[in-house]
Order: structure tokens, then sequence, then C-alpha cells
């Protein structure tokens, strides 16, 4: 990264598959786990470097389903 450069990063998470697209695709990463568990998910950022990270525009969306006729519901 240049010295100033914004850092856009794009992660699309759909349960057991994560997306990573920075800066449009300058890189890019794909992940599936086989010991996917409902009770086990989140998404954590972390910086490793030393300068700080300010985040702007930070967003979530529900995928939901492209063949389900209801939304799914969140379980208890």
């Amino acid at each position: 990264m240049l010295h100033g450069e914004t850092l856009d990063v794009r992660m699309l998470i759909d349960r057991p598959i994560v997306e990573i697209f920075v800066n449009r695709g300058r890189a890019a990463f794909v992940s599936a786990d086989a010991n996917f568990s409902t009770s086990n998910t989140e998404v954590v950022l972390f910086n490793t470097g030393g300068g700080t990270v300010a985040a702007h525009n930070v967003s979530a969306f529900e995928m939901g389903c492209g063949w389900a006729t209801e939304l799914p519901k969140p379980s208890s």
C-alpha cells in the first residue's frame, strides 16, 4: 500500500464460505470451512501492523435464500 492510500475491504460471508476482496480485487481470498457450526460464527477484523486503522462506512447485510419462500428465523 502506498502512503495515504485507503484500503477497501469487501467480505462476503455465507455460512461456511468466506470471500474477501481488497481494493476491488487487487487481492482476493476465498475459504470454505468443512466443519461449519452455527454456534461458532463471528467476524473479527484486526491489525497486526503498528499503524492506526480507522474504519469508515462499515455495513452488514443479511443475504437470505434465493429459493426459500420464507425468510430464515434465528435459532434461540
